[in-house]
């Protein structure tokens, strides 16, 4: 190699080759490059060994002296050399293997995607729409393309913008509040809350709901961007239910929107609230009436009890229903101090014995209000039988069970 390299001539600036990629590729690479300058062989050969580093320079030192002839004889002796680091010929069953991600915008899927096409040779354009399908997770654009299967790649990537963009939409529409607080807000979030506030923002459920005009998902889709909505709650997919149904609320597939309580119950409370009459059928006198009954038996309003109910009744004991509260009730028996706390005078007149056998040894017993009736000789720390229940005018499904055990 006694020729002698021009002077106008520069080393071709690309990366060095180390031996542990594709040889051809930095093969092509270097040719290129000396088309490019118009080099001639000589120069090829001289110039080619500037590219190596590593164990490849380590190879192009071991070649013994006059032993290569031509760049076309350097270039088939460093090609047997690292045959090994060759790429594996990828054909088209391999896009199957590319799924979208939970979670995953479908502008990150689909850049994962086309660079998984370019890896494969002559790629039919049915085997690229395959493969597209096939890797989608359920939602608008996989139930669009179930709907109306597409025939070229242009319209396949005209859809696919289009709902990248309804996806981008979405996000900048949605308030900042449930785009996610920041990093150091979840930090937060990670400790553990106080008793008193969990369940803050969980719905309220109702018995009866208010008929619509339109759909809840309709509603939703509508409110979801001018009402201040409580955050959902976690929930787990529910079994058996079919992956094309998607819960917009909670943003999850196995149930539809519509079929969402947390959603109804919010929906309900704004309606309540009248925020959402524009929505609403027109009610009868009677459902009026029977709304209103609803909301007079939940708050009655405060006035001088006209019944009068006479019971006697067992109950509970012991500070509570809850563990914790039983055993606060303990320590306050059990404590010592010595400044007692200021209690109202309790005292009983001849009046008071009015109708009572002297000399008896019953617990206290008082005359209270409840439910808007006189309940008098009420055994004090106890419970309400069901007889005195059902004249107090209540309805059964506010009876709820108390599981702390009869005491007395």
């Amino acid at each position: 190699m006694r020729a002698k390299v021009p002077r106008n001539f520069k080393s071709p600036d690309m990366n060095l080759y180390d031996g542990t990629t594709d040889p051809k590729h930095h093969l092509s690479n270097f040719k290129n490059r000396m088309y490019l300058a118009d080099a001639s062989d000589a120069t090829r050969r001289k110039a080619f060994p500037t590219t190596l580093s590593k164990a490849a320079m380590k190879w192009f030192d071991s070649l013994p002296p006059r032993l290569v002839i031509s760049f076309e004889d350097l270039s088939r002796k460093f090609l047997m050399r690292f045959f090994i680091q060759k790429d594996k010929v990828k054909h088209a069953p391999s896009l199957l293997g590319v799924k979208q991600e939970v979670k995953e915008p479908l502008r990150d899927y689909m850049k994962r995607f086309n660079k998984a096409c370019l890896e494969i040779q002559d790629l039919p354009t049915e085997a690229v729409i395959m493969g597209l399908v096939n890797g989608l997770r359920e939602g608008p654009f996989s139930q669009s393309i179930s709907k109306r299967h597409p025939t070229s790649l242009s319209d396949v990537q005209e859809r696919v913008e289009k709902y990248i963009n309804i996806e981008k939409n979405a996000r900048l529409q949605e308030p900042s509040w449930r785009q996610g607080p920041p990093h150091s807000a979840k930090e937060k979030e990670r400790e553990p809350k106080k008793k008193e506030e969990v369940g803050l923002d969980r719905p309220r459920r109702y018995h009866s709901y208010t008929p619509l005009k339109v759909s809840l998902v309709d509603v939703y889709r509508e409110i979801c961007n001018t009402e201040r909505l409580p955050p959902s709650r976690p929930i787990k997919n529910k079994k058996g239910g079919s992956r094309g149904d998607y819960c917009e609320y909670h943003k999850m597939y196995g149930y539809s929107t519509n079929d969402c309580y947390d959603i109804k119950n919010v929906i309900e409370r704004l309606d309540r609230k009248g925020r959402l009459d524009r929505y609403l059928m027109e009610r009868s006198d009677n459902y009026g009436k029977r709304k209103r009954d609803d909301e007079d038996r939940r708050d009655p309003p405060p006035q001088t009890p006209e019944r009068h109910i006479h019971t006697i009744s067992g109950g509970f004991a012991g500070g509570g229903l809850t563990k914790s509260s039983r055993k606060r009730h303990l320590k306050r028996v059990h404590q010592v101090g010595n400044e007692s706390p200021d209690l109202p005078i309790i005292s009983f007149t001849k009046k008071d014995r009015q109708g009572i056998m002297p000399r008896h040894d019953d617990l206290v017993v008082i005359t209270m209000i409840l439910a808007n009736a006189n309940l008098h000789r009420t055994l004090v720390d106890q419970g309400l039988f069901k007889p005195a229940f059902d004249k107090l005018g209540l309805d059964e499904r506010e009876l709820k069970a108390y599981p702390t055990p009869c005491m007395g």
